[in-house]
């Protein structure tokens, strides 16, 4: 992450040394510590940037077992002093408990990610949501080594309890977040935390939703409109960003994703991921896009966060991957969000499946008639239409391509007709 605030700086950030992704693990594991414990991990001799930069940089971070078992200095603490009662509490628990759930595992995970040395670290933000997986299926994590015979016994016999036990204290860690940072379990849906001013927060949000059924026309209007009440929200910027690429304005779009970027270094820690993640999808890094959003969704498992991380994978050419983690989104979200089969449909153009690109386009096409979002179904109907000509049926395809160029010619979608215009004229070559 290219803007950073101290609190999560590596140590090689502090030093002035070569960044590399491994200090993005790191301060993921900085997130991940403070989510489990409500503390920060280091407790610096006095409350001044120099004396937490020697801190970071020369103190071991306390094991998250040990943190919550003592009270948190005021500099110490995440969003709030609290005492290890009080975070007990918020959990549903015991002090002596929490403490049980921590040890082993979680802290073996958040230091390898904290370790001083880069190369002792989880080599990706990937690796390390792989790691929190394993914890919450209860199988042996890599963070750990285990006395011969351990890995077999113990964990065939404590499987089943301690994957449900992992996924209550997850739970309880993300509730704690939401207590701590002022997040809401509503906040992933509304797309980021919102502007302080109140007309820039309703545009912004109007625009997002725009933005989420396919019509960037008008989600670039509001997002302007929201930044010349509010010019100094990030996300915001980060919005436009995806609006103007959307529309083909790809200069304009990465200006507005370098501006998210620079003014992302006060927020809290997720929206600065957050930032990151929007920033490089408008500018192409898909993989880039991808870890950010793996590690998002370990940590805050919303279905914003999937979605995004889906169609990053997909982009990135990982469209087995992006598929597997719509159908997890879908089965554990209950969702019906028309948006999952445009996607499916999108990875199944990519991996030459036309059928399931026909099915997965159609039923879009129906979510957005019934829910009149004309943008989401032109975006279907292109779908549609393209497998449809794969498929051998050019007559079928052409009525698909004429009604979402109608459509997005009425919205003045004009990258979208070029789309159909290409798709079309293909049709008709026989291509």
């Amino acid at each position: 992450v290219q803007a950073m605030t101290p609190e999560y700086a590596s140590p090689e950030q502090v030093r002035g040394d070569l960044i590399t992704t491994a200090s993005d693990v790191y301060s993921l594991g900085v997130l991940l510590y403070e989510l489990l414990t409500g503390r920060r991990p280091y407790r610096p001799e006095a409350d001044t940037p120099l004396a937490l930069a020697q801190a970071i940089c020369s103190q071991g971070p306390e094991r998250p077992s040990t943190a919550v078992t003592r009270p948190a200095a005021a500099r110490e603490a995440s969003g709030g002093s609290m005492t290890p009662e009080q975070l007990a509490a918020a959990r549903e628990t015991a002090p002596r408990e929490l403490k049980r759930r921590l040890a082993g595992d979680l802290d073996a995970i958040v230091l390898k990610a904290m370790h001083k040395d880069p190369a002792a670290r989880y080599a990706s933000a990937e690796e390390l949501a792989a790691d929190i997986r394993r914890h919450l299926a209860g199988i042996p994590v890599k963070a750990r080594t285990y006395p011969a015979g351990y890995r077999a016994a113990h964990f065939l016999k404590r499987n089943a309890a301690l994957a449900a036990l992992a996924l209550v204290l997850l739970v309880g860690g993300i509730g704690l977040a939401y207590w701590s940072a002022g997040r809401t379990p509503s906040r992933g849906v509304l797309g980021g935390s919102p502007p302080a001013n109140r007309r820039a927060a309703r545009l912004y949000h109007e625009g997002v939703e725009r933005l989420r059924m396919f019509d960037t026309p008008a989600a670039r209007g509001l997002f302007e409109q929201a930044l010349q009440s509010d010019p100094g929200h990030a996300l915001t910027h980060a919005m436009l960003g995806l609006a103007l690429r959307s529309l083909g304005e790809n200069q304009p779009a990465r200006s507005a994703a370098q501006r998210a970027r620079q003014l992302a270094a006060p927020l809290p820690r997720e929206d600065q991921l957050f930032v990151e993640g929007l920033a490089a999808e408008t500018t192409g890094d898909w993989n880039r896009a991808v870890e950010v959003y793996l590690a998002l969704h370990a940590v805050f498992p919303d279905f914003e966060y999937g979605l995004r991380l889906a169609s990053a994978q997909i982009r990135a050419g990982k469209a087995p991957e992006g598929i597997a983690t719509l159908e997890t989104i879908r089965q554990l979200s209950g969702a019906s969000d028309p948006r999952i089969h445009i996607e499916l449909a999108e990875a199944a153009a990519l991996t030459g499946d036309s059928e399931r690109q026909l099915r997965a386009a159609s039923r879009a096409a129906e979510a957005g008639i019934a829910g009149r979002s004309g943008i989401l179904v032109a975006r279907a109907r292109l779908l549609e239409g393209t497998a449809l000509a794969a498929l051998g049926q050019p007559a079928r395809a052409v009525r698909a391509l004429d009604e979402a160029r109608r459509i997005y010619a009425g919205a003045r979608h004009y990258r979208g007709v070029a789309m159909v215009d290409e798709a079309l004229a293909k049709t008709r070559r026989g291509k």
